[in-house]
């Protein structure tokens, strides 16, 4: 009879793009026993400003399970999720995870806790909501998984990354 312990953990990094595309496709699951989504807007402006002044954000735990085919609800995205013999299961990262989904997400950026920008003119994040930026220079952080904000080569980072640690 196995009891798991064979299996010893493992550490991958993946980079923000990477981990929230995993996330909208329904790899990555939250179990119910986790409690519910509770940061506000003022905790999702401190995540973001720290990855975009490259400070440490924390590593996530995953735990590599099967999972059904389900309609799942990450914070205000509702994703239909596909039968996986190998998905990653929350231990710790909820908060982060669920935040970076919805702020880089068209629809999960409509709620204002995740509508942040960063202004292109001033290298400013996070100065109000995205709307009150001058539009010649607002970047809402939702369209750079898609590629469409501007800046120059120069001014533009390696995308950050996650460390996290897998269990089977």
């Amino acid at each position: 009879m196995s009891t798991g312990l064979e299996t010893r953990p493992s550490a991958t990094t993946y980079d923000v793009e990477k981990l929230v595309g995993m996330a909208w496709r329904g790899q990555i699951r939250v179990p119910h026993f986790q409690r519910d989504f509770r940061w506000g807007r003022e905790d999702v402006i401190r995540l973001f400003d720290s990855i975009v002044k490259g400070y440490p954000v924390g590593s996530l735990l995953l735990w590599v399970r099967p999972a059904t085919e389900q309609t799942l609800t990450l914070g205000t995205l509702r994703i239909d999720a596909p039968r996986m013999d190998q998905s990653l299961w929350v231990v710790d990262g909820q908060q982060r995870i669920t935040s970076l989904a919805n702020a880089l997400h068209e629809e999960g950026a409509r709620e204002t806790r995740f509508a942040l920008a960063y202004d292109l003119r001033t290298e400013n994040s996070f100065p109000g909501h995205p709307l009150k930026i001058h539009p010649s220079s607002r970047c809402p952080f939702c369209s750079i998984c898609a590629g469409s904000c501007g800046g120059s080569p120069s001014t533009r980072r390696s995308p950050p990354s996650f460390r996290t640690r897998h269990s089977t």
